[in-house]
């Protein structure tokens, strides 16, 4: 619920039982894993892989939304800045999952075998990058830059749509520019280290960008929910307007379109050479039965966005928006198994326990650090500055 206090500000209080049961669920997951590390330790860190991605990848959506927000001036997007705000603070959750994915590393990766590097030249070739050191190093590394930028991204974003320091807007572009440039990097050596090099032996020069294409796809989603969640209470309704979501089902589409593009491109580019080291990727991937989870990823991500968002009144109804939202993030989480599943697990998938608990239990932990930042008050000076804008009360103005 939300509520304005005596004080002129508006306050958001995630509801108890609903914070009850996602602590529950985090709860749940720690021990199913706990389990699985005795009675499915292979099975278990497939699941763990896939749920620490995903973590990942939302906190980090998070940061690219006011990144991108604040270079490109998108004005529009101040009613919704609070959201991608409090996505940020999964951040530091998802750097202690990185610390227990070091104790999987053997379970994981070939690479971290000595006996299978002794009798393989193209492991020997990459071992100066591929070894458990570096891996560890990096993976600190990533965390520590990536919690430094966020920070600074989020305290100069309050203070500016706040109206609490005048010279905001210059250190915002300033703040975000730097930290694009250190996502391109960090995350493109991140997205090799945690997934690509489950299959050392393949390459694709387009991995990182169709990874971050999907972190981007899964983050408007995640804004999407918050977004309608809070417009159905009573005070928020009066900042994020029905042209909000219209602009978010925009950006959905195209991301959405931006995102099989992509995966259009990594797949024919590779078929069409039809190089043994690049073709290996796709064996398992485009045969029964993992074909089948390959045509759902894709209809998933792309086919419902695609015709359900191109109608200009899908974008304003909160239950279609909501709807394909959740779509998108349960297409999401199937196309990073089938990045971790199929090296790990051969020619047939396994759903279980092992497998979908440790991703649920992610997911209830980011909605519970995001709906508890989401707590944070915010001044009515935003709400007053949105309103003489046309943000707030009013729709702002969409084509």
């Amino acid at each position: 619920m939300s509520h304005p206090n005596l004080h002129g500000k508006i306050e958001f209080t995630p509801p108890a039982r609903l914070m009850k049961i996602l602590a529950i669920v985090g709860i749940l997951g720690v021990l199913v894993f706990l389990g699985g590390l005795i009675l499915a330790p292979h099975r278990i860190w497939v699941g763990y892989l896939v749920a620490f991605n995903y973590l990942v990848g939302l906190g980090m959506a998070g940061g690219i939304f006011l990144a991108v927000a604040t270079l490109s001036g998108a004005t529009w997007a101040n009613g919704l800045r609070r959201i991608p705000e409090a996505m940020t603070s999964s951040i530091p959750l998802a750097a202690l999952l990185g610390l227990g994915l070091l104790f999987g590393l053997h379970a994981l990766y070939e690479w971290t075998h000595e006996s299978v590097v002794a009798g393989d030249k193209v492991l020997q070739g990459k071992s100066a990058y591929l070894n458990v050191l570096g891996f560890s190093i990096r993976l600190l590394v990533f965390f520590a830059i990536w919690i430094f930028f966020l920070r600074r991204l989020v305290r100069i974003s309050r203070q500016t749509r706040n109206e609490e320091e005048p010279g905001g807007m210059r250190k915002g572009l300033v703040t975000s520019a730097l930290f694009m440039i250190a996502l391109a990097i960090t995350f493109s050596l991140a997205s090799f280290d945690w997934l690509m090099s489950l299959e050392a032996h393949w390459f694709s020069t387009a991995f990182a960008l169709y990874r971050l294409a999907g972190v981007g796809l899964t983050g408007i989603a995640a804004v999407t929910i918050f977004a309608v969640g809070l417009r159905r209470t009573t005070s928020f309704r009066n900042i994020i307007t029905g042209s909000h979501l219209q602009d978010l089902g925009r950006i959905t589409l195209s991301l959405s379109v931006f995102w099989v593009y992509i995966w259009y491109c990594q797949h024919m580019l590779i078929w069409y050479t039809n190089m043994p080291e690049e073709t290996s990727y796709y064996l398992l991937r485009n045969e029964a039965p993992w074909n089948v989870l390959t045509k759902a990823n894709l209809v998933l991500n792309w086919l419902i966005p695609f015709l359900v968002l191109m109608p200009r009144a899908a974008c304003r109804n909160e239950t279609v928006m909501l709807r394909v939202a959740v779509a998108i993030m349960a297409g999401q989480a199937l196309d990073l198994f089938l990045q971790v599943g199929p090296p790990l697990m051969g020619e047939r998938p396994t759903f279980g326990i092992w497998e979908i608990i440790p991703l649920i239990s992610a997911l209830a932990l980011f909605f519970l650090v995001t709906m508890k930042s989401l707590g944070t008050s915010s001044s009515v000076r935003e709400e007053n500055a949105a309103r003489a804008r046309g943000w707030s009360t009013t729709e702002s103005p969409s084509p």
